[in-house]
């Protein structure tokens, strides 16, 4: 991630589309790194795994070589459309791809960042209903830590016993601004209820495997409360 950062601060150009044709990179963590450069406009990423096919690009950039006035928002619509026209009629059904308003997440992240301190205030008293809400989101392929971000909000928001108001009140708004911020999205069958992008929710062994790498690598989770909430959670 660090090199993530210093590459797209350095590029010497604002990137109007900035793409991932590799797998898992449609995450909160990858989308805060790329809004702190300030220097992307829209984001385009999968969060599930990327089929060896790849990136249909002729078919996802056929719009703009047809009119090449095309603005970033129609173009990162278009490379998702142009994804579904290419991998829907195969037997593929874990994939997925998104186009992220990286402007959107930047100028409200003081909506996510409220979620995170709700998360890590509520850990303890909420512990199991917040497990529950984790087994019923979708996660990316092959994963149990890749979790979808607004399905993770709304199966919050369906346990009852979760009944705090300022919780309820950060996880619905949380999940109004990544449902605002993703311009396009399109998932198999078997991800109909992935919504655009995941968090890293690591548990058990998984969360102590990578904690320390993802508490150095990864700026969202020590901006936010988030690494703390997993420390506590875990």
């Amino acid at each position: 991630m660090p090199e993530l950062y210093s590459a797209i601060s350095n590029a010497g150009v604002y990137i109007d589309i900035l793409m991932f044709d590799a797998c898992n990179m449609g995450m909160m963590e990858v989308i805060y790194e790329v809004s702190l450069t300030g220097n992307v406009d829209k984001f385009v990423a999968s969060q599930e795994s990327v089929p060896v096919l790849g990136f249909p690009y002729d078919v996802m950039l056929t719009p703009l070589a047809q009119d090449t006035s095309r603005t970033p928002t129609q173009v990162a619509v278009d490379m998702v459309n142009g994804f579904e026209t290419f991998y829907d009629p195969l037997s593929y059904t874990e994939v997925a791809l998104s186009a992220v308003d990286v402007a959107t997440i930047t100028n409200s992240f003081s909506t996510i960042d409220t979620w995170t301190d709700e998360m890590l205030d509520h850990v303890s008293q909420y512990a199991k209903p917040i497990a529950a809400a984790l087994r019923a989101s979708h996660c990316a392929w092959s994963t149990s830590e890749y979790v979808d971000l607004a399905d993770l909000g709304d199966n919050l928001l369906a346990q009852s016993k979760i009944t705090d108001p300022g919780f309820r009140t950060a996880t619905t708004n949380m999940v109004a601004l990544v449902d605002d911020a993703v311009i396009a999205e399109w998932g198999a069958e078997k991800c109909l209820d992935a919504r655009g992008f995941t968090i890293w929710f690591g548990v058990r062994w998984g969360f102590n495997w990578y904690a320390d790498q993802y508490e150095t690598d990864c700026q969202f989770g020590t901006d936010t409360s988030w690494f703390a909430f997993l420390s506590e959670y875990n």
